[in-house]
């Protein structure tokens, strides 16, 4: 029936996907952490060995991984980055960008271009997610957040 319908009113496939996801109610899973937790440990040992900024991020954007190129790029301490990840738990790339009480924000450059770029990295990223709660939310959270 949705397959007609969107022929109907000539939709793109995305928007197609998106509304099989909305009729079945999906929500985003994960295995569960003891079978994750291997397959992270290597992420991280990859991208500590990594000779560039690399870092690893899960759908809502949040931090999980970052390298000590990273800290170079922002021109802080690793040591400090890692204690604010720890202290604020899971930072996202949104709070880097938008939150004035972390410290990255006056080091970016082009601060305009990098928020307008996060936005639009956050919607592209979870483009067949916009009917979870989480994403319903994220962007009045962070209005009065920050």
């Amino acid at each position: 029936m949705l397959i007609e319908f969107a022929n109907v009113v000539s939709a793109r496939d995305d928007q197609l996907h998106e509304l099989i996801m909305l009729e079945r109610n999906v929500q985003t899973r994960f295995l569960p952490w003891n079978k994750m937790k291997p397959l992270m440990e290597q992420i991280a040992e990859d991208i500590a060995e990594t000779p560039f900024p690399a870092y690893l991020l899960d759908y809502r954007g949040r931090f999980w991984v970052i390298n000590e190129a990273v800290a170079d790029m922002v021109n802080m301490p690793f040591e400090e980055i890692k204690c604010l990840l720890r202290e604020y738990k899971r930072i996202s790339y949104l709070d880097v960008v938008f939150d004035s009480q972390l410290p990255f924000k006056g080091k970016l450059k082009n601060y305009d271009n990098v928020a307008r770029q996060e936005v639009a990295r956050y919607k592209y990223v979870n483009m067949y997610r916009r009917h979870e709660k989480f994403y319903q939310n994220t962007l009045q959270d962070a209005k009065e957040r920050f």
